[in-house]
């Protein structure tokens, strides 16, 4: 980590709190026990393929006193902290509290308790001469949340 990131932590995590670093600990070791904070670095996430997958997946290695911190570079990230917060929520976690430093944004996350009702997603999709792809479109969009309802916007198409 570099130097401003560690002066972050230190100002996040309490000293004697178990800390897993995507990037820099062998992801078998999430296997391994209970971490109060999971720290996934802007890099990593730059590198992951599906970010909601990841994040879906990362809940089984969370309890819920289980802590996600995200760091933010707004010039060196893909996504904004705000799509990171959708995917988030998406995934049924909360967030804690956002803030910022001179050199980084952060995020603080925890999982949503089981009982809270769960989101379901509507995808609205404008459409006009699109007949042959309506089909694909329905086959790409995956599932979000715990439902997902596609609503397709037709603007007088001539295609039928």
């Amino acid at each position: 980590m570099s130097k401003p990131f560690d002066s972050l932590l230190r100002f996040l995590v309490p000293p004697n709190a178990k800390v897993f670093f995507f990037g820099e600990n062998d992801p078998s070791a999430l296997h391994q026990g209970d971490f109060d904070y999971i720290v996934i670095p802007r890099t990593f996430l730059n590198e992951c393929k599906d970010v909601y997958e990841f994040l879906v997946n990362l809940r089984q290695h969370c309890t819920d006193r289980t802590r996600l911190i995200f760091s933010h570079n707004r010039f060196k990230s893909f996504f904004s902290l705000h799509d990171l917060t959708t995917f988030l929520q998406l995934s049924h976690y909360e967030v804690v509290t956002k803030g910022r430093t001179l050199r980084f944004q952060y995020l603080v996350a925890r999982l949503i308790p089981l009982d809270q009702k769960p989101s379901t997603v509507s995808v609205i999709v404008p459409v006009r001469n699109e007949k042959g792809n309506i089909d694909a479109i329905i086959q790409r969009t995956p599932v979000l949340g715990t439902a997902t309802e596609i609503i397709f916007i037709e603007g007088n198409s001539s295609d039928g």
